[in-house]
């Protein structure tokens, strides 16, 4: 998994993440645990726009007790219960 994210991670710089993003999750396919490669991933995904992608990687994250990610789906999960009120 290691080579894999060492390469996305060059890609990325060199090319930009379209790119990049297969590698990152062959090295979460190779190895689940590989923290930055799903955070590289992760990035890469929300600056494309796929943020649905993103939100099932970071679910993942959390699911294997990433910090990170149980932070940012606990944000996301605090920020869609909080709608405007509707004015009357």
């Amino acid at each position: 998994g290691g080579v894999y994210e060492d390469l996305g991670q060059l890609v990325r710089i060199q090319s930009g993440c379209v790119p990049a993003i297969p590698l990152f999750e062959r090295a979460i396919a190779l190895q689940a645990q590989r923290k930055d490669a799903r955070g590289r991933l992760y990035s890469c995904l929300l600056s494309v726009g796929d943020t649905a992608r993103a939100r099932a990687v970071a679910e993942e994250g959390a699911k294997l007790g990433e910090w990170y990610f149980q932070l940012k789906v606990a944000e996301e999960e605090a920020a869609a219960n909080v709608r405007p009120r509707a004015r009357r």
